[in-house]
């Protein structure tokens, strides 16, 4: 598996939510995101019903929070790379972001 970042702004003047995304790298690709308990143990798990994008506003998407999870990769993931990520909106539709490998985590 492998995880993506990235900041996602909605420019379009209409409030829209990210419902979907999917890259050919990987069988599929699933919103996560990291959660602490009451004993402080963090924990991953899948953001279910998409994330609300507010006309104007920007989702951030980084180590840590919410990300995008590769599941199932196909191929490995080799630094210096790009790979291409289609994010699918509800009214926007599907929109193709390039997202570089960084196995070195540089902001």
């Amino acid at each position: 598996s492998g995880a993506a970042f990235m900041s996602v702004t909605n420019h379009s003047g209409a409030d829209d939510r990210l419902i979907g995304a999917s890259a050919d790298i990987a069988e599929k690709v699933e919103f996560h995101s990291h959660s602490s308990d009451a004993n402080g143990v963090m924990r991953m798990g899948k953001i279910d019903g998409g994330i609300n994008l507010e006309s104007g506003e920007t989702h951030v998407f980084e180590r840590g929070g919410d990300h995008l999870m590769f599941m199932g990769l196909k191929q490995p993931l080799v630094q210096g790379d790009t790979v291409t990520v289609m994010l699918e909106f509800e009214k926007a539709g599907t929109v193709s972001v390039a997202v570089p490998v960084d196995h070195e985590r540089r902001p």
